[in-house]
């Protein structure tokens, strides 16, 4: 954003849409375009219409419609949307559990949960079979 370069993505891939592609265009005054079935005829007007003219120039055309965005994070290792998350310090990995030693991007050892003065750490205890 500091430096003005719109990032555009277009996605050809028969997939789903990519939720870190659409938030990087959203974030960066970008389009993001899920080319599939009859828009890819159309694929090479929409690039010079929408992707090749710089920012002054998009400002003066239409921009084409942006599908909603999702602004929820993604965990990193399961790819399910989250509400609250948590985000390695390092990598910046976000992840759903809290119960995790060290991230599994890039091997940051996290630290221990502080508890409350006097408060006893439980151990659990294997049932028997």
């Amino acid at each position: 954003k500091e430096l003005e370069v719109a990032i555009d993505t277009v996605l050809l891939a028969p997939t789903a849409d990519s939720i870190s592609l659409q938030q990087l265009a959203h974030l960066s005054g970008g389009v993001y375009h899920r080319a599939e079935g009859s828009s890819k005829e159309g694929l090479g007007c929409f690039l010079l219409f929408s992707v090749l003219p710089d920012q002054h120039c998009r400002r003066l055309l239409a921009p084409p419609p942006q599908s909603r965005l999702e602004t929820r994070a993604v965990c990193t290792l399961t790819k399910r949307h989250l509400d609250i998350g948590y985000t390695c310090s390092v990598c910046l990995a976000v992840f759903e559990k809290h119960s995790l030693r060290e991230c599994a991007v890039c091997g940051t050892r996290f630290p221990l949960p502080k508890l409350a003065p006097g408060a006893k750490l439980k151990k659990k205890v294997a049932k028997a079979k």
